[in-house]
């Protein structure tokens, strides 16, 4: 009842505030943990704690709800029904005198988020409470509700520069363009073809015949294969406000897929935007990446069609540290601002993990979508070139990355220290790791 918490929080003297659910149950450290994040001396408004379910009738504890640190994309998207602040969350109280007291958790988030830094939004990766559920409730098969996070685009929507780097790869290369030109519903773009020396006569007609799109240029690039070079010397060519990564292995699914992705490119505060990309079998091969696991894993790899993931987020738009490069969009601006793809430590391995962390430090913010949806010819068995020279190229660029980064390719704020960081599937680790 609002009336009886409005009245109950009018009687508080504490520093701190928590609204707790009768029937729920705490941990015995429920209220140390916060503590001692508060006597340490962290600057926080809110904080917030991980959750598990007591299902009846038995309850017993499962379904452990392990929570990102703060995660603004992922809590929009989730919306009052699977929100961060739903169970246990602490409130400095001047905080919600200040907002004009207490409604309800999700809302009064939201509200805070005008008036605090995300940086005074704490992450406790602990289960301190138990949610009650009631019975005849299967683990595992409850439907996700999410919130479209939709921003409408511009009166006249910005032009779109579209980066194919290709060599001698004539079926997918046409796959890929005939997909955009015919599925895609944004209009204002174009093509830059970033040939890399083809020589095959059949792949050098067709680039021939392209060229008579007004939406397609040919860029001929003879230098030795260098992934990251070839895309930032097209950038150069870009007229484009925004630019896109796209492999010449990537097909369009979703008509709307570039709205969606341009739409979050032209927010304020975001980095690179990823799409949902499927393998051709209906397996998931790209939902956002995670540093883990040597430099960066791609979660929920393999996961079938229909299927919502761990806690649903398969299926619920959200930051992540790093997307992929196989279809991304950013703002020109910005790819300039942090220097494009590193082509000198990184020519073919992680250009795109380093790049996203490199907006990341800048101050942006990455977002993965899965409602822009492309398929990924990328072999789903495709197995590792083992030749010596590609191994010594590949060990040089995982120590630059190691070099670089350091500890952040072990403290991943969209990753729990609770999930492995040996699987793609989001699995439980045990014993949790170290943060």
């Amino acid at each position: 009842d609002q009336g009886l918490l409005t009245a109950a929080f009018g009687m508080a003297t504490g520093d701190w505030v928590v609204v707790l659910n009768a029937i729920n149950k705490i941990a015995v450290q429920a209220i140390n943990t916060p503590a001692r994040v508060i006597f340490e001396g962290k600057k926080c408004g809110i904080i917030y704690t991980d959750s598990d379910k007591l299902f009846a009738p038995s309850f017993e504890r499962a379904a452990p709800d392990f929570k990102p640190d703060w995660n603004l994309d992922l809590f929009l998207s989730s919306g009052s029904a699977h929100n961060y602040t739903q169970d246990l969350c602490f409130f400095k109280a001047d905080l919600v005198r200040e907002l004009g007291g207490f409604d309800n958790n999700f809302d009064l988030t939201l509200r805070a988020l005008e008036h605090i830094e995300p940086t005074q939004i704490h992450h406790i990766p602990q289960v301190l409470v138990h949610v009650r559920e009631g019975a005849n409730v299967e683990v595992g098969t409850e439907k996700v509700k999410t919130q479209h996070i939709q921003v409408a685009l511009p009166a006249t929507p910005p032009l779109v520069s579209l980066i194919i780097p290709t060599k001698n790869n004539l079926k997918l290369l046409r796959q890929c363009i005939d997909s955009i030109l015919s599925k895609t519903s944004y209009t204002n773009f174009e093509i830059l073809v970033v040939d890399n020396g083809s020589d095959q006569p059949d792949t050098l007609d067709y680039l021939k015949t392209v060229r008579s799109n007004s939406k397609i240029r040919v860029i001929r690039d003879n230098y030795a294969f260098n992934f990251s070079a070839q895309n930032n010397y097209a950038v150069t060519f870009a007229r484009g406000e925004v630019i896109g990564l796209i492999n010449d292995d990537i097909e369009v699914a979703s008509a709307d897929w570039l709205t969606e992705m341009v739409s979050h490119a032209l927010r304020p505060g975001v980095g690179a935007v990823g799409a949902r990309l499927w393998y051709p079998n209906h397996t998931l091969q790209h939902a956002g990446m995670v540093l883990v696991g040597g430099v960066a894993r791609h979660v929920h790899k393999h996961l079938p069609q229909g299927e919502a993931g761990f806690n649903g987020r398969a299926v619920l738009t959200q930051n992540f540290s790093a997307v992929t490069g196989a279809c991304l969009v950013v703002k020109k601006a910005l790819f300039e601002q942090v220097g494009g793809l590193n082509d000198q430590e990184l020519a073919v391995g992680f250009n795109d993990v380093d790049f996203c962390l490199k907006l990341v430090e800048a101050g942006y913010r990455n977002v993965w979508t899965p409602n822009a949806e492309l398929i990924h010819h990328e072999s789903a068995t495709r197995g590792q070139d083992n030749s010596p020279a590609k191994q010594r190229r590949a060990e040089k660029e995982l120590r630059y990355m190691r070099k670089r980064w350091g500890d952040k390719l072990h403290i991943d704020p969209a990753y729990s220290p609770n999930l492995s960081d040996g699987h793609d599937d989001m699995s439980l680790a045990w014993p949790p790791r170290n943060r």
